[in-house]
């Protein structure tokens, strides 16, 4: 799975979902970097 981010795409895993929201973590990152993001973002 990959999240579009200022028009780059990476690897994340779901971390946790709350209704349209995801919690991803991005793959070889901190988790420091852990964000939020909307369906419309996850590929």
């Amino acid at each position: 799975m990959k999240v579009l981010w200022e028009g780059a795409s990476y690897p994340v895993n779901i971390l946790k979902v709350n209704g349209n929201q995801y919690l991803i973590h991005y793959d070889g990152y901190e988790s420091s970097d852990d964000d939020w993001v909307d369906a419309s973002r996850i590929k």
